[in-house]
């Protein structure tokens, strides 16, 4: 094997371990809503209570510190990813595009997280203001791993890439409908897990909390909780179709290897998010169902890329 070989290799494992490390900081942000933590350092920030260093006195503080560190050590890891990637791949290779782009959305996403936390969007709030810009947080956090799994993805040793940009054109439509519908779902499951972090839903039969949440003393926030298990549903077959008839139609095993895992996350997500809703949404359920959201995404992103890449070969071989 090349020294180039090996050294694509290299940034390939650590292209992975960015994006599982970068997950984990996803999910711990979640735990900082569930927890209510994100007002553990008042409305300063990046200071916590308006000081540089600061010892931690409660659990919130501690909780919504540790999050802070952990994501912001994301950003000079990033930039160390992109400095490698442009030591090891050609220009318009799509692990620097990846790589250069996982460092625009991670401060978007810090720009975001700082804005709900000087607006007071934390804690208990529970306006209109605060539901929406979850929801961009959150869509933002979609973009952000859409750039991250683009940089493994293409980084994989041996990966033929001169052909993705020329496919893209070529690739099913459903594949981007898809996308585009499971980009919403993430949007109404923000504003729902706000939703159910605030008010959550009552015991008793899913009649009786659907009753109780279309009252004409209820908040808007449980309102609008059942919008997103039925746009849910409907995405959630909507993938299930595409991840079972786009791949028999490509050939190539791998197409049909990302598929059949498409599938399968997907139908384990719906079931995630049944159970959700009948256990009234703890806090575990909850980390967990972001969890599989975030694989179900990543996992139809990789497999949209992979079609581009054999419909472009395909084209320019057919030239």
């Amino acid at each position: 094997m090349t020294d180039a070989a090996n050294s694509e290799g290299r940034f390939y494992r650590w292209a992975q371990v960015y994006l599982v490390f970068l997950l984990g900081v996803i999910l711990f942000g979640a735990v900082v809503r569930i927890t209510g933590s994100g007002a553990g350092c008042g409305q300063h920030w990046p200071t916590c209570h308006g000081e540089v260093l600061h010892l931690p006195q409660s659990v919130e503080t501690t909780i919504e510190l540790s999050h802070r560190l952990s994501s912001g050590l994301t950003l000079p890891l990033a930039f160390i990813l992109t400095f490698m990637a442009f030591r090891r791949f050609p220009k318009r290779h799509l692990a620097r595009t990846g790589a250069v782009l996982t460092v625009i959305f991670l401060l978007g996403e810090a720009a975001i997280g700082a804005r709900l936390v000087l607006l007071g969007l934390v804690g208990l709030n529970d306006s209109w203001p605060r539901a929406y810009w979850m929801a961009l947080h959150l869509t933002s956090t979609c973009l952000l791993t859409f750039a991250s799994g683009l940089m493994v993805w293409a980084s994989r040793p041996g990966r033929v890439l001169g052909s993705v940009r020329a496919g893209l054109s070529r690739v099913p439509w459903q594949l981007f409908v898809a996308l585009a519908l499971v980009y919403l779902v993430a949007a109404s499951g923000a504003i729902t897990a706000l939703g159910d972090t605030l008010y959550p839903a009552v015991d008793g039969s899913v009649q009786e909390v659907i009753s109780a949440d279309q009252s004409s003393s209820a908040h808007f926030l449980q309102k609008t909780r059942v919008i997103h298990p039925v746009l849910a549903v409907v995405t959630g077959l909507f993938v299930l179709q595409v991840a079972i008839s786009i791949p028999g139609r490509i050939e190539g095993e791998r197409p049909r290897r990302l598929g059949n895992a498409l599938a399968g996350l997907t139908f384990a997500q719906l079931v995630a998010g049944g159970l959700n809703i009948w256990l009234a949404a703890p806090a575990w359920m909850q980390v967990l169902h972001l969890g599989m959201a975030c694989a179900v995404w990543l996992a139809l992103v990789s497999l949209t890329l992979e079609v581009a890449a054999i419909r472009g070969a395909a084209h320019q071989s057919s030239r």
